[in-house]
C-alpha cells in the first residue's frame, strides 16, 4: 500500500495543479488521474479509483498532496479534493 501512495504522490507532484497555502505554509498539489478507453467496453472511457473521498463519500480518481514551503517535506496526502475554495466536484460551491 505504501508503494502505491508514493506512486500517486509522485504523479500528483509532477502533474498536479499547484495551489499556494495561506500564510506561506506550503502548497497543495491536486491531480485527477485520467480515464482511458477500455478495449472490452467498445472504447468507452473508464477511470480507476484510487481511494475514498471523505467530502463526497464516494470513490475518487483525485489525489491531494500537501507539501511544506520547501516543496520537499510532505505534510500529508489523501484521496479526493482538498478542502480549499475553488476545488471539489462543484468548484462554484466548495
Amino acid at each position: 500500500m505504501m508503494l502505491e501512495v508514493k506512486f500517486y504522490n509522485a504523479l500528483t507532484f509532477q502533474f498536479g495543479d499547484r495551489v499556494p497555502l495561506v500564510g506561506d505554509k506550503g502548497f497543495a498539489f491536486v491531480f485527477k488521474f485520467p480515464s482511458f478507453p477500455h478495449p472490452i467496453y467498445q472504447g468507452r472511457k473508464i477511470a480507476a479509483w484510487i481511494g475514498w473521498d471523505r467530502q463526497t463519500r464516494a470513490n475518487t480518481a483525485v489525489n491531494t498532496l500537501f507539501v511544506g514551503p520547501d516543496c520537499r517535506t510532505v505534510q500529508t496526502s489523501h484521496p479526493g479534493f482538498p478542502g480549499l475554495p475553488g476545488f471539489g466536484p462543484n468548484p462554484d460551491n466548495p
